[in-house]
C-alpha cells in the first residue's frame, strides 16, 4: 500500500464553517468512492481535523508544512493561508523567476545523467570504487554512486561541479522565495487542508 497527497483549499470565517466545510468534503468523498476505501483522499484516514498553529504566507509554504507534519493514518491537517496576491508586475517577475528555478531544478539530474552516460560509452567496461575497492560492471551503474558502500565515484572537481550546480539553485530558490514574501496587492485568506492519504 502506498500513499499519496490530497488537499482542499477551503474558505471560512470562523471555526465551525471550517468544521462543516471539512465534513461536508469528507462525505462527498466518500459518497464517490465508498467511505474508508484507500483511493487516495481523505475516506482512509481519521475522522475529524487538526488546526496547526501555524500561518502560511503562500499555498506551497502551506503545503509543505503540512505534509512534514502530517501522518496518512492520521486525521487531515489545517493551516491558515493569508497571501498577498501581488501587483501585475510582481507576478510577472516571479513568473520568470519560477521559470528560471524550475530550469536549474533539472541541472542537478542532467550532470548525472551526462556522467552516466560517458561511463557507459568509455573504453573500460568497469569501474572501481576506491573506498571499498569493488569493481562493478558499467552497464550496471546508473548513479554516481557505488551500489556497495554507496560512497560517490564523481572525483573532487566533478564534486566540486555538482555542489556550484546545487548552491546556484539554492540562491535562486531564496531569490523566488523573498519576491513571494515581498508580494503587495490585495490579500487571500483561506485554508488548506489535507495531508498524507493511502492509496
Amino acid at each position: 500500500m502506498g500513499s499519496c497527497d490530497y488537499f482542499v483549499c477551503i474558505e471560512a470565517k470562523n471555526g465551525k464553517q471550517l468544521k462543516e466545510k471539512i465534513d461536508s468534503e469528507r462525505d462527498f468523498m466518500g459518497s464517490e468512492n465508498g467511505t474508508g476505501s484507500y483511493c487516495g483522499n481523505w475516506n482512509a484516514k481519521e475522522n475529524g481535523y487538526r488546526v496547526l498553529s501555524y500561518i502560511a504566507n503562500s499555498y506551497d509554504v502551506a503545503y509543505n508544512y503540512i505534509l512534514d507534519n502530517n501522518d496518512k493514518w492520521n486525521c487531515v491537517d489545517a493551516v491558515k493561508v493569508i497571501e498577498k496576491q501581488g501587483t501585475p508586475a510582481q507576478n510577472k517577475r516571479i513568473k520568470t523567476q519560477q521559470e528560471l528555478v524550475n530550469t536549474l531544478s533539472n541541472n542537478p539530474r542532467n550532470f548525472i545523467k551526462d556522467w552516466v552516460f560517458k561511463l557507459h560509452h568509455a573504453k573500460s567496461k568497469t569501474k572501481s570504487c576506491k573506498h571499498c575497492n569493488t569493481r562493478l560492471d558499467v552497464t550496471y551503474i546508473n548513479t554516481i554512486h557505488c551500489s556497495k558502500c554507496n560512497t560517490s565515484f564523481l572525483t573532487q572537481p566533478q564534486s566540486t561541479k555538482l555542489q556550484k550546480i546545487k548552491e546556484k539553485i539554492k540562491t535562486q530558490e531564496e531569490k523566488l522565495q523573498k519576491m513571494i514574501d515581498n508580494k503587495g496587492g490585495k490579500t487571500k485568506e483561506y485554508w488548506l487542508v489535507g495531508g498524507w492519504c493511502p492509496s
